[in-house]
């Protein structure tokens, strides 16, 4: 797959006419991340080594002002078709823990 078409993918991602697409941002984002990245250090695409990382160290900008929103981890959460796994299977233990404490304090305000 070329670098086009993993934007391509991710720009869909974002978009939905049948409906919510918010839960799709974080794996959308981190997916292209991790492709880019590792074109960025392949041979095969060494000529394109800046683009990439300029490319990627953007993406990690936009993922990194995505942690200031909790929407986008409760629209995951809420998403009966996936709910917690992504965090489960991507983020580790630690991260995974977080979620679910932010998750928490959001639903029980009372009781943080």
């Amino acid at each position: 797959m070329s670098g086009n078409d993993h934007a391509d993918n991710t720009q869909q991602a974002f978009s939905s006419d049948t409906g919510p697409a918010l839960h799709f941002a974080l794996p959308a984002l981190e997916g292209l991340h991790k492709a880019w990245t590792s074109r960025s250090n392949s041979s095969k695409y060494a000529p394109f080594h800046t683009a990439l990382t300029a490319a990627t160290e953007k993406i990690q900008e936009y993922y990194e002002k995505s942690a200031e929103c909790d929407a986008y981890i409760i629209s995951m959460l809420l998403d009966p078709n996936h709910k917690d796994s992504h965090f489960k299977r991507f983020w580790g233990k630690n991260l995974h823990k977080e979620v679910l404490e932010v998750t928490n304090k959001i639903v029980y305000p009372d009781i943080w």
